[in-house]
């Protein structure tokens, strides 16, 4: 390799290294500006409508567009410990999921209780209702009801560490009904899922609310 060619290839490295390195540094720029933008959204917004008893986190992003947000404060309510999240809606407005939240942690404490005397090898419990239900935001944190007194339905995910037995559906659609008569979901679904470690393994089972 002549000396010219070489000084060239040597040259087009460097100059790409200090490119790459300077698209990287505005890049952690604009994600720590952004970051600091929406958790100041969420103090000012929470210093409202939750009177001061919250602390902002967090943030949380969303890149494969799963959430109805790109990134969204993550905030605890001091008072009674929910977690949620604080970020702008298609309209750019601000808006919380404290109630689907606060929903969502009813149920699943109850579900536990549950599940810890009837059903072995439990390994996650994931509930979730609609995030960007409108509805919600009707309610202040002080008169959010339970989700006992309004027509609500869940996505609800049990996944279990170990083989599928036999007497499996039957434990599924007793949980199920105890699920029903506690809460009379108007829709929804609850899905069981089973695993070995991180690696799914085939059965299942699936049964919808009405």
């Amino acid at each position: 390799m002549n000396k010219t060619l070489r000084r060239f290839l040597i040259g087009a490295g460097i100059f790409a290294a200090v490119g790459l390195l300077a698209v990287l540094v505005v890049f952690i720029a604009i994600s720590g500006n952004n970051e600091d933008a929406v958790k100041e959204d969420a103090e000012v917004y929470t210093e409202d409508r939750f009177r001061g008893q919250t602390e902002v986190y967090g943030v949380m992003y969303d890149s494969m567009g799963n959430q109805p947000f790109r990134a969204a404060a993550q905030v605890r309510h001091e008072e009674d410990g929910i977690e949620f999240l604080v970020y702008r809606n298609e309209d750019n407005q601000l808006v919380d999921t404290y109630v689907s939240s606060k929903w969502e942690e009813e149920v699943k404490q109850t579900s536990m209780t549950y599940l810890d005397e009837e059903m072995a090898g439990v390994e996650n419990l994931d509930i979730q209702f609609e995030k960007s239900t409108s509805s919600q935001h009707r309610y202040t944190p002080e008169d959010a009801p339970s989700v006992r007194e309004v027509e609500a339905a869940p996505s609800i995910y049990l996944d279990l560490n170990r083989e599928p037995e036999d007497g499996d559906e039957e434990i599924f659609e007793a949980f199920a009904d105890f699920l029903q008569d506690e809460f009379s979901f108007s829709d929804g679904r609850i899905t069981v899922q089973y695993f070995e470690g991180d690696t799914k393994i085939k059965g299942g089972w699936t049964r919808e609310f009405s």
